[in-house]
């Protein structure tokens, strides 16, 4: 009964979030804007532009899929290279660790 319930302060917002948080969801919300806006504009931009360059619909597809590969292939490169680093860093220290294993 004597319990009070703590006020968030002025201007913290209704769920109490820091301003690190507001910042991190806004970064969020941005990229996900900008990494889709491309291809939604494709999308509704290639019936001019194909007339443009006397390209077949089917053209589109070819077009995002390369975009897709050209934003995935970075990412897959630093993946690889993440994984053969770990594989060297973990070949060096399996001599240590192999007197505990079991065979």
């Amino acid at each position: 009964m004597g319990e009070q319930r703590q006020q968030a302060p002025p201007g913290s917002g209704a769920a109490g979030q820091t301003l690190s948080s507001r910042s991190s969801d806004v970064l969020s919300l941005g990229s996900f804007i900008v990494l889709g806006l491309p291809d939604g504009m494709l999308g509704t931009a290639w019936p001019a532009m194909r007339t443009t360059f006397g390209a077949p619909v089917g053209e589109l597809g070819l077009l995002i899929g390369a975009t897709s590969l050209a934003v995935l292939g970075p990412a897959i490169t630093v993946l690889a290279v993440i994984m053969v680093a770990a594989e060297l860093l973990l070949g060096r220290l399996a001599p240590v660790g192999r007197p505990a294993v079991p065979r």
